[in-house]
């Protein structure tokens, strides 16, 4: 289990424990060095990936920060591989 706080909600979350988070964490790897090849972090390039996916209209992307908002916009523009 990751180290989160005892009243933090992803301690109880499928997604952020085994078996599932080792496979998330894989993943985020994976995002990363695409990102690296475009210079954009792992979240912009899930932001592009879920923008070309033709089953999919819109993404809608949040942030805790105007500087994570701002980055993920570069989402848009990242060509489909």
């Amino acid at each position: 289990m990751a180290a989160f706080p005892a009243d933090d909600w992803r301690r109880r979350a499928a997604e952020f424990n085994e078996p599932k988070l080792s496979r998330n964490l894989r993943l985020v790897e994976l995002l990363r060095e695409i990102g690296n090849q475009h210079e954009v972090s792992p979240g912009v390039v899930a932001v592009a990936w879920t923008l070309h996916n033709p089953a999919i209209t819109a993404a809608i992307v949040g942030g805790r920060s105007r500087k994570q908002v701002q980055g993920t916009g570069a989402g848009a523009a990242l060509p489909a591989q």
